[in-house]
């Protein structure tokens, strides 16, 4: 079974939100009915600045707000556009009824707009709302919510030395389910995804624990492009070592390096090939 795991340095979530700044709606505008509301949101996942909520297709609600907090409950809409979640909010020990709600309203040019209603000035804090933009599908931070909210293990690791990472990778061949990328000792990097793609560029590592592979890729469905991708590592108290995308950080997996790389650069004439046909 895959983990996840707690960082212990102080790792910041990263999530669309609404974090725009408040805007004045456009004049004449409507508000939603409750139906367009559940539409929007039932099975989507909406992410904060350091945590997220999940609108479950069945009223279930789930979301975090930090490392060890949570929450959960249901969320449901209103007649007049309203869309709102109660349940208990957690934080360590101690737990919190809270309910709390946002108006959604459509202005002339069909925009739609949302603000937190309550508390003082409520609903002045109006902001563009794009589900497109700001809602992901499905529930794909379940992992966070069980983390926080202690219904998976806390596994605390801390971050890989660029030293010790650069030997972990240097003269080896990183096996991926479709493809494979070799980390040659001076820096350069060569890399394929089936039969149809390659990449060649260069590979380094740094104090935050990253592996990043800055490449460019080729194949006869796309123009050449140039991408940098990074992989956090940290390794855990019995040793093992974990894995993530750099990017987002929401998903830990056990990385075993027996099992990924390989020794050399055993699929260097496959590449060669490959670089090869897609170059005539």
């Amino acid at each position: 079974m895959k983990k996840f795991i707690h960082m212990a340095a102080v790792l910041t979530l990263l999530g669309t939100g609404s974090a725009a700044n408040a805007e004045i709606i456009p004049t004449p505008y409507s508000t939603l009915d409750g139906q367009e509301v559940i539409s929007l949101y039932s099975d989507k996942t909406w992410p904060w600045s350091k945590g997220h909520a999940y609108f479950g297709p069945a009223g279930q609600f789930q979301a975090t707000t930090g490392p060890q907090d949570s929450a959960t409950g249901r969320w449901y809409a209103t007649s007049n556009g309203k869309l709102c979640f109660a349940g208990e909010w957690t934080s360590g020990s101690t737990s919190t009824p809270s309910k709390r709600c946002w108006q959604h309203v459509r202005d002339g040019d069909g925009q739609l707009w949302q603000a937190p209603v309550g508390g003082t000035g409520q609903r002045s804090n109006w902001t563009r709302f794009d589900s497109a933009e700001m809602l992901i599908d499905g529930n794909p931070r379940k992992h966070l919510y069980m983390t926080a909210s202690g219904q998976r293990e806390r596994i605390v690791a801390t971050r890989l030395a660029a030293d010790d990472l650069a030997r972990l990778y240097a003269d080896r061949t990183w096996l991926w389910d479709e493809g494979y990328a070799y980390f040659a000792p001076g820096g350069g990097l060569t890399a394929a995804m089936g039969r149809e793609s390659y990449g060649e560029g260069r590979w380094f590592t740094n104090a935050k624990g990253h592996l990043c592979i800055n490449s460019t890729w080729h194949s006869p469905q796309y123009a050449p492009r140039s991408s940098t991708r990074c992989w956090l590592h940290a390794r855990d108290a019995e040793g093992n070592i974990h894995q993530t995308d750099a990017e987002d950080m929401t998903a830990w997996y056990r990385f075993d390096p027996e099992a990924k790389l390989r020794h050399g650069n055993p699929n260097a004439q496959q590449f060669a090939a490959i670089k090869t046909r897609l170059s005539q």
